[in-house]
């Protein structure tokens, strides 16, 4: 946490050696969360590129709370502003290029068996929580809902892929 905040300072001072390190510790949460809603692999690596300059440029304006939760929201709203802009066509061959190491392919089928378990709501704060790390104040931020939301959804989450698999449902 205090090494986040000395690099925020430094990329605020112009820092080219902060900037690459804040992109390396959160290009994959940022790459989830575009790749979550535009479900395009080429949009999605430009929407990120684009999120990562927009941060930049706009660092002086962070104020110093939730540094997360802030990038994440500017990715979002660049998604949400691609989508809107984009056809609404899921390219399917797509999924097969974004699998092509074994370690994404298997955290792929997770997902997507995840995504079929769980309402949107919950699978988001599943995996923010899970795969990504993520605190729950940050996720409440991230998602503007209430912490006792994320909490409500995380639980009922959790409880729904307990009793699926202790079913044996696979």
């Amino acid at each position: 946490m205090a090494k986040e905040k000395a690099l925020i300072e430094a990329m605020k001072q112009g820092s080219e050696e902060a900037f690459e390190e804040i992109y390396y510790r959160y290009q994959h949460l940022v790459y989830f969360v575009i790749y979550d809603i535009l479900k395009n692999r080429s949009s999605s690596e430009e929407v990120m590129q684009d999120t990562f300059l927009k941060m930049y440029q706009n660092i002086h304006t962070f104020d110093g709370r939730y540094f997360q939760a802030w990038l994440l929201k500017i990715a979002k709203n660049l998604a949400i502003n691609r989508y809107k802009q984009e056809p609404k066509m899921v390219e399917l061959a797509d999924y097969s290029a974004v699998d092509q190491a074994d370690q994404q392919n298997n955290t792929l089928e997770m997902m997507r068996e995840l995504e079929s378990i769980l309402s949107p709501n919950e699978y988001q704060v599943v995996i923010l929580t899970i795969v990504y790390n993520m605190k729950q104040k940050d996720i409440a931020q991230y998602l503007d809902k209430p912490m006792g939301t994320v909490s409500w959804l995380y639980s009922q989450g959790i409880k729904k892929l307990r009793k699926h698999y202790q079913k044996g449902e696979r």
